[in-house]
C-alpha cells in the first residue's frame, strides 16, 4: 500500500511538531534567527512539548496531558513529500482507515472503556509473574485506567519499556491495540512521535520475506510507504519517542523453534523472523522505545520475551458492560429489543456476553435466527449459524455446504497442528474452499492473509474435525478434552474445543445431523460419531470427579452441559463431593450459570466455599437460592451486600434462608473494607429490627452476629487507630463474642485513644473470654482506662498486654483489679516498662488471685 498525501497547507513549525520530528533540517523552514518574539515563544513551547511535558510550563516529571491534535494553519505550506512530518500524517490516516472491529464496522461503537488489572512482578522482571486473575479486593487496588496505560512502566534506568497486556480469547485485546493507534492518530499520545502496529498472525507467515526491521515496518503499513527511509532514520535517533504494538505475541515462536505454549506440537519459526525481532526484544535495537505486547494468560511468560516492566490483564465485562455490549452489537436492527429478549431468555448464552467476542457472535446469530427461540447451548447456536451461513453462500446444493464446512474444519486442524491462526490466501486446499470461506464470512482476508472471523469459529471447526476424523479414536480423542493426566492443547485454541466436541458428539437434532452427515446421511461418519460418543460417555463415568481442581471441574461441567444428555448430567451431579471449594478461583458468569444448572439437578446437598471467587451479586443470589446448597462461605462484605439486597426487595424467605446458610467463622479484619463490612452488618441488624417492629413482628438476630465468637483485628499502624475507633462502638452488637484479638505482627498501634474507645464497650461484652492487646503502644494512661472496665468481664480467662509501654503506675492500677477477676487464668505483661517496684506490687495482689495459673 502506497500512501497518497493530501496537499493541505501546513505551518512552517506547527504546534504538533512534537509528534512529527525531523523538520529542523528542511529548507522550507526559515532560519532560527529570523523569528520574531512570538515565533520564538511558539518554538519554545514546541520544544517543551517535544521534551514530553505535555503542555508549556508543565512541572518537570509530570506525565504528559492528552492533548487534541491541533489543526494546521490554512496559510502554511504543505509538508515536503517524503518528510517525517508527511509520513506521520499518512500513518495517522492509515490508522483511521484500518482500525476497525470488522469489515465495514467502525471501532467506536463496539469498544468499551474498562480498567485493566495490574499483576505483581517478581525481581526477575516478570519471568515468574503471577498471571492468575486477581481476587476481588486485589482487583480494586490494582486496576489501571487505559488513559494511564503508558504511565505504569516508568523505568529509573535508561532502556526500553515493555508492557504486556494479557487476556483470554475474545476479551478485546486487539480492540485495545487499535484504540491506542486511533488515540495517537487523534493527538492523544503526544509523548510518541511514531506508533507502529504488528499483527503477529501475519508475522508468523512472512517466511523470511522481511530480513530487517525496516522491512517489517514497511509490511505493517501495507508495503512501500513514502518517507519511510527518513522516518526510520528519525526513530533510530530518538527511540524513546517510538511506540511498537505487537498484537498476539503467542503466535510468535522462540529462536529455537519451540512454541510459546508448553505442550503444543513443535513448530519451526519462519526463517529470519527471530533474527529480526531478537535485537528489538533484547533491547539492542531501538533501545529506549516502548513495546506493548498482547497475548493470552499463561503461568509463566515465554522465554523469548524481553524483561517485562508491567503486566496487565483485560478481564471480562461486568454485568452492566455486558448489557451495553449487547445493546451496541444489536444497534441498527429494527427488532433489537426483541432480539435482546431472545438472548436473555437463554441464561447460559447470555452469561457468555461478558466476553465481547462471543457477545458479538451471539448477537449476530440472534439477528439471523428464524426460530422463535435460541438453542440452549453454544454448540447448538454454532451449528444453526454455520448452516445458515453455508446455505446463503453455497449455490451448488446442500452437499457442497457440508463439504465446504468439512474442508474448513480440515484447514482449522492443519493450522492448529502448526500452532497458527491464519494462512496465506494461496494456501487453501482449493479455490472453491477459499471462496466458500470468504462468502460465508467464516474467514476474512487482508493483504493476502486469511484468518477466522472469530476465535470461537476456529475452535468449533477444530472440534468438528475431531468429531469426524477416522483417525481420532478412544484415548487419542480424550487427550483433547483436558480432564485426564495427558492433555493436548492447541496454541491457536481459545479454550472452547472440548465443549464443542462434547456437544457435537451428543447432538441429536436434525440440524446437527445435516452438519455431520450431510443430506442423505453418511453411514460411515454416523458410525464414527456413535463410537466416539460411547467412548466419551465411558470416559466421563470413570473420571475421579471428586479429586478435580476447580478449573478442571468447571470445564467438565461445561462439556457435560453442552451434551444435554440426561444420564451424564445426572451422573455428574451425583458424583460431586459434598464440599465444593472454589477458594480464590474466579467464577465468571458462564461458570456460575453451568454450576447452577448442575447443582439444581442434584438430590444431594452441598457446602460451597466461594471466597475470593469475584462473584457478582446476581450470581451469588442464584447459587445461594438453590435448595441443594445447605452452607456457603463468602467474604462478609459480599454476604452483607446480598442480605441487604434481599431485605430491600422484601424477599423475606430468601433472606432468612441466605442468612441461615452462611457459615460463620472467625473473622479477621485486615482492611478498612472489612471494618466497613462489620459496620454494614450491624446497620442491617438495626434496619431489620426497626422494620420488623413497624410490621408488628419480633426482631430476629442475624445468625452472623449471634454466631461471631472470634474477632481478630490487624489493620496495621497506618489505619489501625482510625479503623478500630470506627468499629469500637459497634462491638456491643456482638454479644456472643468470646475472643477479641488486637495483636498484629504489623502492630495496630491503637494506643491509649483506642483503649479508651474499647473501655467504653467492654462492660457490655459479657461473654468475652480472651482479650489480646499486645503490641499496641499502650501507656500507663491506657492501662488505667482499661483497668476501670476489666472487673465487668466476669468470663475473662486470658488477658495479654505483651510488648506495650506500660510502666509501674499502669501495672499497679491493673494489679488492683485482679482480685475482682475471678475467672482470669492467664496474664501476660512481659516486655513492658515495669520496674522491680512495679513487679512487687503485682506480686502482692496476685497472692489474692489463686485462679491465675500462668503469669508472664
Amino acid at each position: 500500500m502506497i500512501f497518497t498525501f493530501e496537499s493541505a497547507p501546513q505551518p512552517c513549525r506547527p504546534p504538533d511538531a512534537a509528534t512529527c520530528p525531523g523538520e529542523s533540517s528542511r529548507p522550507s523552514c526559515p532560519p532560527a534567527d529570523s523569528k520574531g518574539p512570538q515565533d520564538r515563544q511558539s518554538s519554545t513551547e514546541a520544544e517543551v512539548l517535544r521534551a514530553g511535558c505535555g503542555t508549556p510550563g508543565a512541572p518537570e516529571g509530570l506525565p504528559p496531558l492528552p492533548l487534541a491534535e491541533p489543526r494546521p494553519s490554512p496559510s502554511a505550506p504543505p509538508p515536503p513529500p517524503g518528510s517525517p512530518r508527511a509520513f506521520c500524517k499518512g500513518l495517522k490516516e492509515h490508522f483511521r482507515r484500518e482500525c476497525r472491529s470488522g469489515p465495514g464496522q467502525p471501532l467506536g461503537p463496539l469498544y468499551l472503556e474498562r480498567d485493566l488489572v495490574q499483576h505483581h512482578l517478581d525481581s526477575r522482571g516478570g519471568r515468574s509473574a503471577d498471571l492468575r486473575r486477581c481476587h476481588l479486593g486485589e482487583k480494586r487496588k490494582a486496576s489501571v485506567e487505559r488513559s494511564r496505560l503508558f504511565q505504569t512502566a516508568r523505568r529509573k534506568e535508561p532502556g526500553s519499556r515493555v508492557i504486556v497486556v494479557l487476556g483470554k480469547a475474545g476479551t478485546g485485546k486487539s480492540l485495545l491495540v487499535q484504540k491506542v493507534c486511533l488515540d495517537w492518530a487523534e493527538g492523544l499520545l503526544p509523548q510518541f512521535d511514531f506508533v507502529f502496529r504488528f499483527d503477529c498472525r501475519r508475522l508468523s507467515l512472512l517466511q523470511g520475506t522481511c530480513p530487517d526491521f525496516r522491512s517489517l515496518l514497511s509490511d505493517s503499513l501495507g508495503g512501500s510507504c513514502q518517507g519511510l527511509d527518513d522516518a526510520y532514520a528519525s526513530l533510530l535517533r530518538k527511540p524513546e519517542r517510538v511506540l511498537l504494538l505487537f498484537d498476539g505475541v503467542g503466535d510468535l515462536k522462540d529462536p529455537e523453534g519451540s512454541p510459546s505454549a508448553s505442550g503444543s506440537p513443535p513448530c519451526r519459526e519462519a526463517p529470519g523472523l527471530g533474527a529480526t525481532l531478537g535485537p528489538l526484544f533484547q533491547r539492542e535495537l531501538l533501545n529506549g522505545c516502548t513495546l506493548l505486547l498482547t497475548g493470552r494468560p499463561k503461568e509463566r511468560l515465554p522465554q523469548y520475551f524481553p524483561r517485562v516492566d508491567t503486566v496487565l490483564e483485560v478481564v471480562g465485562l461486568s454485568a452492566e458492560q455486558a448489557s451495553l455490549c449487547l445493546a451496541r452489537s444489536l444497534e441498527g436492527s429494527a427488532h433489537a429489543e426483541q432480539q435482546a429478549k431472545l438472548i436473555r431468555a437463554s441464561p447460559y448464552l447470555f452469561s457468555h456476553c461478558g466476553n465481547p467476542g462471543l457477545c458479538r457472535f451471539i448477537c449476530q446469530a440472534a439477528l439471523e435466527a428464524t426460530a422463535g427461540e435460541l438453542p440452549s447451548t453454544l454448540t447448538g447456536l454454532f451449528v444453526t449459524h454455520l448452516l445458515q451461513k453455508a446455505a446463503s453462500a453455497a449455490a451448488d446444493g446442500r452437499a457442497w455446504r457440508c463439504q465446504g464446512i468439512a474442508a474448513l474444519a480440515e484447514v482449522s486442524w492443519c493450522l492448529g497442528q502448526r500452532c497458527q491462526r491464519a494462512l496465506l490466501s494461496g494456501h487453501f486446499p482449493s479455490a472453491a474452499v477459499k471462496e466458500f470461506a470468504l462468502k460465508t464470512g467464516l474467514m476474512e482476508e487482508q493483504r493476502g492473509v486469511c484468518a477466522f472471523s472469530s476465535f470461537a469459529v476456529q475452535d468449533f471447526l477444530l472440534a468438528l474435525h475431531l468429531a469426524l476424523s477416522q483417525e481420532m479414536k478412544g484415548k487419542k480423542l480424550t487427550q483433547y478434552l483436558g480432564w485426564g493426566a495427558r492433555v493436548r492443547k492447541f496454541l491457536s485454541s481459545g479454550g472452547l474445543v472440548p465443549r464443542f466436541l462434547s456437544g457435537l458428539l451428543f447432538s441429536k437434532d436434525e440440524l446437527s445431523g445435516r452438519l455431520l452427515f450431510g443430506k442423505e446421511g453418511d453411514l460411515d461418519a454416523e458410525k464414527t460419531v456413535a463410537r466416539k460418543q460411547r467412548s466419551l460417555s465411558r470416559f466421563i463415568r470413570k473420571l475421579p470427579i471428586r479429586d478435580f481442581s476447580p478449573g478442571k471441574l468447571l470445564e467438565l461441567l461445561h462439556c457435560v452441559h453442552e451434551t444435554e444428555d440426561p444420564y451424564l448430567l445426572k451422573h455428574v451431579s451425583l458424583e460431586l463431593g459434598p464440599d465444593l471449594s472454589f477458594l480464590g478461583f474466579p467464577l465468571p458468569p458462564p461458570d456460575v450459570s453451568v454450576l447452577h444448572s448442575i447443582l439444581r439437578r442434584s438430590s444431594k446437598t452441598f457446602s460451597v466455599d466461594l471466597r475470593g471467587s469475584c462473584l457478582p451479586l446476581e450470581g451469588l443470589r442464584k447459587l445461594v437460592g438453590l435448595k441443594s446448597i445447605s452452607k456457603f462461605r463468602v467474604s462478609l462484605g459480599e454476604a452483607v451486600a446480598l442480605w441487604k439486597h434481599l431485605w430491600d426487595v422484601r424477599e423475606r424467605e430468601a433472606l432468612q434462608a441466605a442468612m441461615e446458610k452462611f457459615l460463620v467463622g472467625p473473622f479477621r479484619a485486615k482492611t478498612t473494607g472489612d471494618v466497613d463490612a462489620l459496620l454494614g452488618l450491624v446497620q442491617l441488624q438495626r434496619d431489620m429490627a426497626e422494620g420488623e417492629d413497624a410490621e408488628g413482628s419480633s426482631a430476629r438476630l442475624i445468625p452472623a452476629i449471634a454466631g461471631l465468637l472470634r474477632l481478630e483485628f490487624s489493620l496495621g499502624p497506618s489505619s489501625g487507630l482510625e479503623g478500630f475507633r470506627k468499629l469500637a462502638d459497634s462491638l456491643v452488637a456482638f454479644s456472643a463474642l468470646q475472643h477479641l484479638d488486637l495483636d498484629s505482627p504489623d502492630e495496630n498501634e491503637i494506643g491509649d485513644k483506642g483503649v479508651g474507645s474499647l473501655a467504653r464497650v467492654l462492660p457490655r461484652l459479657a461473654s468475652l473470654e480472651t482479650l489480646n492487646l499486645s503490641r499496641n503502644k499502650i501507656t500507663d494512661q491506657g492501662a488505667e482506662l482499661l483497668a476501670g472496665a476489666l472487673p465487668a468481664l466476669r468470663s475473662l480467662k486470658t488477658l495479654s498486654l505483651y510488648e506495650n509501654n506500660i510502666g509501674d503506675a499502669g501495672a499497679e492500677r491493673v494489679a488492683e483489679v485482679l482480685p475482682q477477676m475471678c475467672a482470669l487464668r492467664v496474664l501476660d505483661l512481659h516486655c513492658n516498662q515495669i520496674s522491680a517496684a512495679g513487679a512487687r506490687c503485682l506480686t502482692e495482689h496476685l497472692r489474692r488471685c489463686p485462679g491465675i495459673r500462668s503469669l508472664a
